[in-house]
């Protein structure tokens, strides 16, 4: 039985190596194996704007992508 994960208000941050390290190998290894994954809150540790772009955040996409081509359904909320 497929099951869902929700992570909220991670604050990745170019700062922070360790936690985005965390990140990753949740998003390589246990996020494929869900049905659903819900990011919730703040995702990142600063304010993206429309023309925004740094290594983590390219990162972050394709992860995302990754994990959305292989059937998992991702939805996001944040304020």
């Amino acid at each position: 039985m497929k099951h869902s994960y929700f992570i909220s208000d991670l604050h990745l941050s170019e700062t922070q190596p360790e936690l985005t390290a965390l990140f990753v190998d949740f998003m390589q290894n246990l996020a494929p194996q869900a049905e659903r994954l819900y990011i919730l809150g703040d995702l990142f540790d600063f304010w993206i704007g429309d023309d925004e772009q740094s290594t983590l955040i390219q990162q972050v996409k394709d992860l995302i992508k990754s994990v959305s081509e292989q059937g998992v359904q991702c939805y996001f909320s944040a304020r």
